[in-house]
């Protein structure tokens, strides 16, 4: 199998040549790195590398050249290699050249800037450029699959599982139990498929129709507090409680975090946060959490997942919380950090759907109905398309289909509930405003 392509552009040739050299000597073995000087050279490179399907990891281009500016070389390879990380080589102090940088970071055309001279080497180039190739490799599908599920594609049930695998940052692979994959992993586990879903774990444990107490438990994560009270209970493990969790521990405060769900909150769920200090290039919300998570539980916190939080009484200097399962945790001090829900239409129709996936029979093939509030859904358009297709969903109008790989959403004039349906190409057919 062929290497993984790191494609870099310069037209000055030492800078171009100190970079290809240093890239190689580290990442070398695992991946190939190919230079070009000139711009128009590079597409000319990189066009055939995309009808091989070879891989294209990061393309990195200076930002000033001579032929092509670097933000506009960019551009015209993510239409080649729609999958490739951009990156964009500034000089170390050019900081007037900041608002094209800033534009194109804003409207989704460019990933990352690596600055030059970048000694020391370990933490100027190594460190994130490592960094870029693992937020590649996190948009791929997984190369091994822990936990296989079998179900049905349409039902909440599958849903649901694969968004906790998912958040958890499970690599798991999907089998509809009507395909031939799913019949024959359906056999192998012994199920008779009577009752889905069923999840395959490569060790070969088998769970079918699992709570989702009994996954997290499977997943070697806490379900239930220990004996006995803490100092400080925090309700809830979005980044908020995640953050009071961290800071109580490191002072030596006996901790203890209730999640009915997975850590991560509405904030776990986001493909990509950028305003969170001390990440400039933003990092997912899955990352953010987990770097939380383990931080928590390095300084001792005691994090108890798929446990809801259903009262609150104090009894004499305590606070007592009462949980879902009949259970209670004393503390001398509670937090709440339970986040937000989002404001649901009541429809009884729409709420059937909820937590589902439709065949939505648009021309074309297989089709897919989104429904997300509209900020989500303006933050994907904003982060995707043009500022012209930007500009023009915000005010609500439907976009022809673009062709794109990435997901395209429209956003109501009133920044309500918006529907997109799209073909399995990306490719906005129709676009519904509920409600």
């Amino acid at each position: 199998m062929s290497r993984p392509v790191i494609f870099l552009v310069a037209d000055d040739g030492r800078v171009l040549d100190a970079l290809a050299g240093d890239l190689g000597r580290r990442f070398g073995a695992d991946y190939r790195v190919v230079a070009e000087r000139s711009p128009r050279a590079a597409l000319a490179a990189l066009a055939p590398m995309a009808t091989a399907a070879t891989d294209v990891a990061l393309v990195v281009a200076a930002r000033p050249m001579a032929e092509m500016g670097g933000l506009e070389l960019l551009l015209r390879a993510h239409e080649l290699h729609p999958g490739a990380k951009r990156v964009l080589l500034e000089h170390r102090g050019e900081w007037t050249s900041g608002e094209p940088i800033v534009r194109a970071m804003t409207l989704g055309q460019l990933d990352y800037v690596l600055f030059h001279p970048w000694k020391p080497i370990e933490q100027n180039l190594y460190l994130p450029v490592s960094d870029f190739l693992a937020g590649w490799e996190t948009s791929r599908a997984p190369g091994v699959e822990a936990i296989r599920v079998v179900g049905p594609t349409w039902a909440a049930s599958s849903h649901e599982l694969r968004d906790t695998l998912a958040r958890a940052g499970i690599p798991y692979g999907f089998y509809p139990d009507d395909s031939v994959g799913g019949r024959r992993l359906l056999e192998e586990s012994g199920e008779d498929g009577t009752r889905l879903p069923v999840v395959v774990f490569r060790r070969g444990m088998v769970l079918v129709d699992p709570s989702h107490a009994e996954l997290v438990g499977t997943l070697g994560l806490q379900t239930r507090p220990a004996a006995g009270g803490c100092d400080v209970l925090i309700v809830g493990a979005g980044p908020a409680g995640l953050a009071a969790a961290v800071y109580a521990a490191s002072e030596g405060l006996q901790t203890r975090v209730l999640e009915p769900s997975i850590p991560g909150g509405q904030a776990g769920t986001s493909s990509l946060i950028r305003n969170y200090l001390g990440f400039p290039h933003g990092l997912s919300g899955q990352d953010l959490t987990w770097r939380m998570f383990q931080q928590a539980w390095l300084f001792g916190a005691e994090l108890i997942l798929a446990q809801a939080a259903t009262g609150l009484t104090a009894r004499g200097p305590d606070r007592v919380v009462r949980l879902a399962d009949g259970g209670e945790v004393a503390a001398r001090a509670v937090i709440l950090a339970t986040g937000v829900a989002w404001r649901r239409l009541g429809v009884p129709a729409l709420e059937a759907l909820a937590g589902t996936e439709h065949d939505a029979g648009a021309p074309g093939g297989l089709a897919r109905v989104v429904l997300a509030p509209a900020q989500a859904l303006q933050s994907i358009a904003v982060r995707s398309l043009s500022a012209a297709e930007a500009a023009a969903l915000a005010t609500g109008a439907t976009l022809p289909p673009s062709g794109r790989a990435e997901p395209v959403a429209a956003v109501a004039p009133d920044g309500r509930l918006v529907a997109v349906i799209q073909d399995d190409a990306g490719r906005a057919r129709s676009r519904v405003v509920l409600g």
